[in-house]
C-alpha cells in the first residue's frame, strides 16, 4: 500500500492495516538487491463485479516475464494455493511460500 489521502477514483480504504488509505500495489521485487522487477497498481474491480482468482491473476501477470528462466517466486499465504503453484511449475517457475492450514 502505498500511502495517499488524496482525491483519485482507486484508492482504497483498509481500516485493519497501518496505511489505512492509499494506493493498492503488487510489486516483483529482486531478493538480493531489493529493485523493483515489475509492478502491478489496483485500479478497482470492472463491471460492478467481484474479480474470480483475483491473487492467481496477479501471481500469474507478475511472472509472464520470468518464463523458463529458472527463478524462484516467493509468496505470501494470501497468494498461496495448490492449483496456481502447479501452473507455475508448468511454466517452469518453481515457487515457494508461507502456508496456512485452513487455505
Amino acid at each position: 500500500m502505498i500511502a495517499f489521502r488524496g482525491r483519485i477514483g482507486f484508492r482504497q480504504y483498509m481500516p485493519a492495516k497501518p496505511i489505512k488509505y492509499g494506493i493498492k500495489a503488487w510489486v516483483r521485487a529482486d531478493p538480493f538487491n531489493g529493485y523493483v522487477n515489475e509492478f502491478q497498481i489496483y485500479t478497482g474491480k470492472e463491471d460492478e463485479t467481484a474479480e474470480v482468482d483475483l491473487t492467481k491473476r496477479v501471481v500469474k501477470d507478475l511472472t509472464q516475464k520470468i518464463k523458463n528462466v529458472g527463478m524462484i517466486v516467493n509468496t505470501d499465504s494470501f497468494y498461496t494455493s495448490p492449483a496456481l503453484f502447479k501452473e507455475l511449475l508448468e511454466e517452469g517457475i518453481a515457487a515457494q511460500c508461507t502456508c496456512r492450514i485452513n487455505r
